[in-house]
């Protein structure tokens, strides 16, 4: 691996000739560069901070994504580098030396747990650390080194005077692949953002940069993603509010503990008929899933269940954090997504704590810090790993409501798929969570589904339930449907004749039930069916759903009535 001052010096000489071959005029003249007398100055401040990590107690490892700004297209990306424990290729990152002992970089959020050792790398020697305060407002971590640097040298920094904080130049320098890259951006005002739901003009920012006057003075350096127009932070970071650099992961365990409060792990238990458990397999029988406490006791269970596994839900025991099982009763499948309510058949036991729906404008969160937790439920226990995580962008959901994208920070690499996913605010509001989408009808679509804002809130006392995806008992699932009629397709003349048309298309069938005769006594007869009617739909007695009634072939006696009801698909 070049050493760093090996690097800045070549690139000071190649930065160099080229001015040369320039003013001799063997090549076309280019855009002079502050880079070289940058590097000469500021060369033995900047640092590489290297992070060498290992897998934790259960042999997980730290989802590493190492940023970098690219020189080329002046936006941010993240190194597809290798960071590999076992050969000993750590992490890079930028960093500024801002006292004799102290470092100051972005705040990369990889656990304790995770952390082997961390080194420092500055104007030629190489010296230990340790992480020792963040400043949380500014997406910043101090390192405090296991002794003074000897050829580092601390920045010293200005004010911007009479510059606009807009207009101060960039300076970075950025490791990858190995390589030591340098460049500057003039102003990041040009491509500031009106953001009209805000009334705040808002630019990308520049993490790990160095902010530097005309007179080549530093003034602040800069890790922020993203830069409100005229409120730019150009204090030094020795005015920066910091709290412990352990702070951090100690909200993190706290939002782990408060999770195991308003998760409950449930397991959900399906009646099965015929001949016993013949043709099923266990997850037909047994299914473990967890379900989200909401304020007013209902729990939302995010499990995808299809109307046929529905009708033989026969049980909902939900796990509590003391070991003890409750029952739970059905209230209602939601009808726009994969989520089902229940709730206690008594009181809401003690101990729990509801989540409350997140209903401000996320917009105006766009730099705040929210936990991401992931969670697995099996043999009635609940496991949660929580991150800090920020809106990165902006998107719609059905209804063309914006809803926010969050980007994990140092997330965690758990073993097998999470059974949920869901996002709380910097005060415990839930922001989101995941279930399956569900189109229209009853068949669900493998697609995630993240209701935020209203959706999320309707979950606590909504009430737009699908009448068809409920528990039936076995005697109502296993009965066989007889409306008592012979029919046949109808043809065009008989449609001509009774002047149909327009009522059949109005209904979508195109191949309408000409009712050829009616049992005495039948549900049919009843209705007042009559022989010559023509069938446009029917409804199941405990449903609200119309089905439409078509066919491409000839109606006889054994119209599968059945079929049509729990599918409402066409029948032969």
């Amino acid at each position: 691996m070049k050493k760093l001052a090996f690097a800045l010096a070549a690139l000071v000489a190649a930065s160099a000739a080229l001015a040369g071959k320039e003013e001799n005029g063997d090549a076309p003249a280019r855009d002079a560069s502050r880079c070289p007398a940058l590097v000469e100055r500021y060369g033995k401040s900047v640092a590489v901070v290297r992070y060498y990590v290992k897998r934790g107690a259960k042999g997980e490892s730290p989802d590493l994504r190492v940023p970098y700004k690219c020189p080329r297209c002046e936006e941010s990306h993240y190194s597809d580098s290798v960071v590999s424990p076992e050969r000993g290729i750590p992490a890079e990152f930028a960093g500024f030396v801002v006292g004799p002992d102290r470092v100051v970089m972005e705040d990369v959020m990889i656990a304790p747990e995770f952390i082997d050792r961390i080194e420092v790398e500055c104007a030629g020697e190489t010296v230990r650390a340790v992480e020792h305060e963040a400043a949380p407002s500014r997406n910043a971590l101090f390192l405090k080194t296991e002794r003074p640097f000897e050829r580092a040298v601390p920045l010293a920094f200005t004010g911007p005077g009479e510059e606009s904080p807009a207009d101060l130049l960039r300076f970075y320098i950025v490791r990858e692949r190995g390589e030591t890259l340098a460049g500057v951006v003039e102003s990041n005002a040009g491509s500031a953002k009106y953001h009209v739901d805000l009334g705040k003009a808002i630019y990308d920012g520049i993490p790990g940069t160095l902010l530097v006057n005309d007179a080549d003075e530093a003034v602040a350096v800069e890790f922020e993603d993203e830069v409100e127009l005229g409120a730019e932070h150009v204090d030094p970071p020795g005015e920066w509010p910091v709290e412990p650099a352990s702070a951090r992961f100690e909200r993190v365990a706290a939002v782990e503990a408060r999770s195991a409060r308003g998760v409950l792990p449930v397991t959900l238990y399906f009646e099965v008929n015929r001949s016993g458990r013949r043709g099923y397999g266990d997850n037909d029988i047994r299914k473990e899933t967890a379900g989200m406490l909401f304020a007013g006791g209902r729990v939302v269970v995010p499990a995808r269940l299809e109307p046929g596994e529905t009708e033989r839900l026969e049980k909902i025991e939900a796990n509590l954090p003391d070991g003890s099982k409750v029952q739970l009763r059905f209230v209602g499948s939601f009808a726009d997504t994969g989520a089902f309510a229940a709730e206690f058949e008594g009181a809401v036991p003690a101990g729990l704590e509801p989540f409350e729906p997140f209903v401000g404008n996320l917009l105006d969160m766009r730099s705040s810090l929210f936990y991401r937790v992931e969670y697995t439920a099996a043999g009635g226990a609940l496991t949660a790993r929580a991150s800090i995580a920020r809106c990165s962008r902006f998107d719609v959901e059905r209804g063309n409501v914006p809803v926010a994208c969050f980007e994990e920070i140092a997330g965690v690499d758990v073993s097998g798929s999470p059974t949920g996913v869901f996002v709380l605010s910097p005060d415990g509001k839930l922001v989101e969570f995941n279930c399956s989408a569900r189109r229209a009808g009853s068949v669900y679509s493998g697609d995630k589904d993240y209701p935020q804002g209203a959706r999320l809130a309707a979950f606590a006392t909504g009430t737009e339930f699908d009448p068809e995806n409920v528990p039936r008992k076995t005697v109502d699932r296993d009965r066989t449907p007889w409306l008592g009629v012979e029919a046949q397709i109808a043809g065009q003349d008989v449609v001509n004749q009774k002047k149909a048309a327009a009522i059949l298309a109005e209904n979508g069938v195109r191949h309408p039930a000409l009712v050829t005769s009616v049992a005495e006594g039948s549900p049919a007869a009843e209705l007042g069916i009559k022989p010559g009617d023509l069938m446009l739909s029917v409804r199941h007695a405990d449903s609200a759903k119309e089905i439409a009634i078509d066919a491409d072939d000839e109606y006889d006696t054994y119209v599968n009535w059945e079929e049509l009801f729990a599918e409402g698909s066409r029948f032969i």
